[in-house]
Order: C-alpha cells, then structure tokens, then sequence
C-alpha cells in the first residue's frame, strides 16, 4: 500500500470516530450553561481543596473526616484550572461542565477502539460509540457529574488498556495497565472489581 493509499484507510478509518467526537463536543459546549450542579460539588471541590493545602502546608487538620473515602484523580486537576484562571463561581461551574464532558467525550473514543478490536467491525464500533454517547441520562450527567461520569469513561479506558495489554504482553503495557487501573479505583473503590477480574482470570 503506497503512501496515499495508506494515509487515506487511516482517515476512513478513525475520520468518522473523531468527526462524531468533534460534533457531540462541539453541541456540548453550545448547552454548557443549560446544565446545573451536582448536590454534592461543595464537598467535593472542598476535598480537593484540601488536598492542595496538604501538599502545600502538610497540615492533616484540612480533611474533613468523610474526605478519606474519596479520591482526588479527576478533582485535583478541575480545582487546578479553576485557580489557575481564577474562575468566578459561573466560571467554575462551566469550566467543570466543559472538562467532564471533555473527559466523557474521549473516553467514547477508547469505546470505538475496545469494540472494533473485539469485532473487528467498525460499523459496529462506531454504533457501540454512538449509543455511549447519546444514552440521555448519561449524557445530561456527563456535564456536572464529577464521580459517576468520569468513573465511568475511565472504567472505559480501563477495559481497552486491559484488552491491549494482554494482547502485547509487554512490561511497558503491564505498567500503564497498573497506572489505569490505580487512577480508575482512587475515582471510585468499585474499580477494584476490574482488578479482581484481571487477577481471577489469570
């Protein structure tokens, strides 16, 4: 296959996965602000807070008592971009709408690929995308949910990492497998059960 040929299957291959990601994004950012906020953003936003004012001052005395039961891979970096860009309250509020729903976006993209290597059928990967993104309570939750949904697309990501790492069965995949699944059980202890799948299954 000579060049073009070969740089032309690549785009009709992943062209309409991509396309498909840039539109739902692009629709998402028009309803940004058309989303309210979860009821517990408060206490988690004040968790990650106080995980920043740990590391700065190592002072155990910020946690608040029910903060040790929550992680802090996907609220640490939302709280970071707020102050960087020192954000005003509706700043916050579609600054945390854009990144979940960024998030959720990508994570359908690890969906097309985990189902195209199990079927090797891209019609059939690309409907499997399309109905995990457009599922509507998902979708209305992929905007101010900050625990369930991005639990959810890196439980997503977690799946096609496992599948790619036991397809190569190198050190270097083991490690990112390790790292995926480390970052997917601080968001929520449930994704403990990938890990036992994994461990059972071997």
């Amino acid at each position: 296959m000579n060049g073009d040929a070969a740089g032309w299957w690549r785009l009709s291959a992943w062209g309409p996965p991509a396309l498909v990601c840039a539109v739902f994004l692009l629709v998402g950012v028009i309803t940004l602000d058309d989303y309210g906020v979860a009821p517990d953003r408060k206490a988690q936003r004040r968790h990650a807070e106080a995980t920043i004012e740990y590391v700065l001052h190592m002072d155990e005395d910020v946690f608040h008592p029910i903060d040790r039961y929550f992680g802090v891979a996907f609220q640490l970096p939302l709280v970071v971009v707020e102050r960087a860009l020192n954000l005003d309250e509706r700043g916050i509020k579609i600054s945390r709408h854009f990144l979940t729903h960024l998030f959720f976006a990508i994570s359908s993209l690890f969906c097309y690929m985990l189902v195209y290597r199990l079927f090797n059928n891209r019609i059939i990967a690309m409907l499997a995308m399309v109905l995990f993104l457009l599922h509507p309570r998902i979708y209305a939750h992929s905007f101010f949910n900050t625990k369930d949904l991005p639990f959810l697309g890196m439980f997503m990501i977690a799946l096609y990492v496992t599948h790619r790492s036991f397809q190569k069965k190198t050190a270097t995949a083991f490690i990112l497998l390790g790292i995926t699944i480390g970052i997917l059980i601080n968001l929520r202890i449930m994704g403990i059960t990938l890990l036992a799948v994994i461990l059972i299954w071997q």
